[in-house]
């Protein structure tokens, strides 16, 4: 398959060429004195940046190529050495020590590339045991071939053939983003205050506090900029010009005081350059047909001039978000857990299923969120919230003069306008996503129409969210269904984020039909739906996620082929970063049986010991596996017990309960459930249960509970007394 060139990347081994830098910082100089020829701060800065971008891509290919002629010459004359000492054996002697010296320059070329190797994947956060030989570490990197496009069809078009040329890809990838990019509400300007012609907003009354809008609102400096470039990640795809943060962490004394100039002229009346603000929108597949370009995730590749200001606001924003959103939403938010709403549906529909509630669990899809959300709808609840004009000021220079193109197997589009859409690469787009979703769940929240899962003192569990993954718990009834709809229909006509009804699912007890008919489809009795990662059933108890586990874990394996190029410690460290992290996030809210953690440790002990095995043959376990898990210090590998750390993950909800608000839905779930099934008057005796053996020794129909309660008593905590309340437990 034919690849294009892509665009233009900084290597930052190059930034060790301190000419290159020294050159960057004349040309900001003498740049300065062009100022006055512009019209706009923006626009000079958008041309001196440009200029810099193209010399420093012509000098990366000129580094480039006279480094790989350095390696060349070395390995000619080394050969060049070897075939001079067979020809003249008298002079041999010399010709091998000049050998030697040639040997010993190529080999000091050769470490240079292998600790290059190591940084750039410690940058990615990968870190290595062995020697980096080049197997190593194009195995350790995101294989293209995985992101590479071999047809796509017409987005639009059943009938019109699928594209396999470059060219034709290209053409139907532009159609579909152009499309899915451009706003259905035309009429509306980001001036437009949508609250004169829906109420949608009143049940949003949340402010931001006086403190917060002036902190949202102050200026931006140099200091706060130097920590946002301090804080973002290196090693990775920079945007269009080419420049990484490596490259501005560098130059960031000549570069940074022009650029926060330009960032506070928009508070002003000016605007961020049309180079800074556009993007390359690159796609990474998700899942089913890979000439569906709807199965494909578009990320947008956004310069770090554009990123440096919008992480500024976004650091500045997620101080206060956690007081604008409420605990419902998962994602995004400091000091959320996204467990925490994984527990909770997974407690709803233990509570539906014990006791016959006729009662809907909805999942529901929002399709395309982050790329049709309108820009005039986020500007609505920002004002309605009562943020700054400066914070506004900004987040309309972001993200409303924005252009894109889109790249398909190294090829570029042309470039068009986006209309609406928070951009996924943008640090700034999700925080801004979560305070635009909360006016829907504040409209779900309060309706009195919309009726939930009674908890205690007439608090409701109706919604939860993370992100656009949204989960409902209704009534079964027409009136509150069709009000859920109508509050949905019109949240995704105002905010242009549209609801996908024939790819989302219900659940429901067995006994009782749906009131209403939307094209949602029914987990029915036995069958299981994913939500945030974990499958979900009413009354699935053997679950297929353990099955799907191992086979995620064998399927990795495979990617690691023979693993010849690794060392028997190298092999631990990728099973315990590589393979055994897929097994965690699973862990934290489901136990694994003991069936699949022996096949995965057989997986990974053949990987050990016999990585060149086929997998029907045999192999020898040098060392068993509880010797292999001791630290490398007291003569193991370090390796993690996957059974262990299973109980240990399990075992932390009763500490995570301790330090938990009580008026948390999950808690108070947990509560319901257990006082139910241990026949309890208090809901703060539940947890002085977990401490009494007689109540250890129960079986909890609760799956989930049951599974806590199974790790709580296999690995007991050391206490020096039995504590009797919730209060007791948190003091200790």
């Amino acid at each position: 398959m034919e690849r294009g060139g892509g665009f233009f990347r900084l290597n930052a081994q190059n930034l060790e060429d301190a000419g290159l830098i020294e050159w960057v910082g004349q040309h900001l100089k003498d740049w300065e004195e062009t100022k006055h020829l512009f019209p706009s701060p923006e626009e000079w800065m958008d041309e001196g940046m440009a200029i810099i971008s193209s010399v420093l891509n012509v000098c990366s290919k000129i580094l480039a190529r006279s480094k790989n002629k350095e390696e060349a010459e070395c390995k000619r004359r080394v050969e060049e050495a070897e075939e001079r000492m067979e020809r003249h054996p008298i002079s041999a002697l010399a010709w091998a020590a000049e050998r030697e010296r040639r040997l010993a320059i190529w080999e000091n070329l050769k470490l240079a590339k292998e600790r290059r190797w190591a940084e750039l994947l410690k940058e990615k956060g990968i870190e290595t045991n062995d020697k980096m030989s080049k197997e190593s570490f194009q195995s350790l990197l995101p294989r293209r071939s995985a992101q590479q496009m071999v047809e796509l069809k017409h987005p639009f078009d059943g009938a019109a053939p699928a594209a396999s040329l470059a060219a034709g890809m290209l053409e139907h990838a532009r159609l579909y983003y152009e499309d899915i990019l451009t706003t259905r509400r035309p009429q509306d300007e980001i001036t437009t205050d949508l609250t004169t012609i829906s109420n949608i907003w009143e049940d949003t009354s949340v402010k931001v506090a006086t403190p917060a809008k002036l902190d949202l609102d102050r200026p931006i400096t140099l200091e706060e900029t130097t920590q946002t470039l301090k804080s973002m990640a290196r090693g990775k795809s920079p945007g269009m010009d080419g420049l990484t943060v490596e490259f501005y962490s560098q130059c960031w004394g000549v570069m940074g005081p022009p650029l926060v100039e330009v960032y506070n002229g928009v508070l002003t009346g000016g605007k961020l350059g049309k180079r800074m603000t556009h993007g390359v929108i690159s796609l990474l597949f998700k899942k089913g047909d890979k000439a569906e370009v709807r199965n494909w995730r578009p990320i947008s590749l956004l310069n770090v001039s554009y990123k440096i200001l919008a992480k500024t606001l976004a650091r500045r924003l997620g101080h206060h978000l956690p007081s604008l959103v409420e605990k419902d939403q998962g994602a995004f938010v400091r000091r959320r857990s996204i467990f925490n709403n994984i527990v909770t549906v997974v407690e709803v529909l233990k509570v539906v299923q014990a006791e016959d509630l006729n009662t809907a669990i909805l999942l529901i899809d929002l399709e395309k969120a982050y790329d049709k959300v309108g820009w005039t709808f986020v500007m609505t609840t920002l004002r309605h919230m009562g943020f700054g004009e400066g914070f506004c000021k900004w987040v309309v220079a972001l993200y409303t003069l924005s252009t894109s193109a889109v790249m398909v197997n190294g090829f570029l589009s042309s470039s068009f306008r986006l209309s609406r859409s928070l951009r996924q690469g943008c640090p700034l787009a999700p925080l801004l996503f979560v305070l635009q979703m909360e006016v829907l769940l504040n409209c779900i929240r309060r309706h009195p129409q919309i009726r939930g899962l009674r908890l205690h003192d007439a608090v409701e569990c109706k919604v939860k969210a993370l992100a656009d993954d949204l989960f409902t718990v209704c009534e079964n009834a027409v009136p509150a269904l069709t009000t859920l709809k109508e509050t949905m229909q019109e949240y995704s006509v105002l905010s242009e984020a549209s609801v996908n009804w024939t790819e989302s699912y219900y659940l429901l007890p067995h006994q009782f039909e749906l009131e209403v008919e939307w094209g949602m489809k029914r987990v029915k009795q036995g069958e299981e739906e994913r939500f945030l990662g974990v499958l979900l059933s009413l009354h699935a108890e053997a679950s297929a996620q353990r099955s799907l586990l191992q086979s995620r874990i064998a399927a990795r394996l495979n990617l690691w082929g023979s693993a010849w190029h690794l060392s028997l410690i190298g092999r631990a460290l990728v099973a315990n970063v590589a393979l055994f992290s897929i097994l965690w996030f699973v862990c934290m809210v489901r136990e694994i049986a003991d069936g699949v953690f022996a096949a995965v440790r057989r997986l990974v002990a053949r990987f050990l010991w016999k990585p060149r095995s086929k997998n029907e043959e045999g192999f020898i376990t040098k060392v068993s596996w509880e010797l292999i898990s001791f630290s490398r210090k007291e003569g193991g590998l370090g390796m993690w017990d996957p059974a262990r750390k299973n109980k240990a993950q399990l075992r932390s909800w009763l500490c995570k309960v301790a330090m938990a608000d009580s008026r948390e839905d999950w808690v108070t779930l947990a509560e319901r459930l257990l006082m139910r099934e241990w026949g309890l008057s208090r809901p703060e005796d539940v947890w002085a249960c977990f401490f009494m053996k007689s109540f250890r020794r129960k079986r909890l129909k609760s799956q989930f509970w049951r599974a806590v309660m199974r790790a709580w008593k296999d690995l007991p905590p050391e206490l020096p007394s039995n504590p009797l309340t919730k209060d007791e437990v948190l003091v200790q």
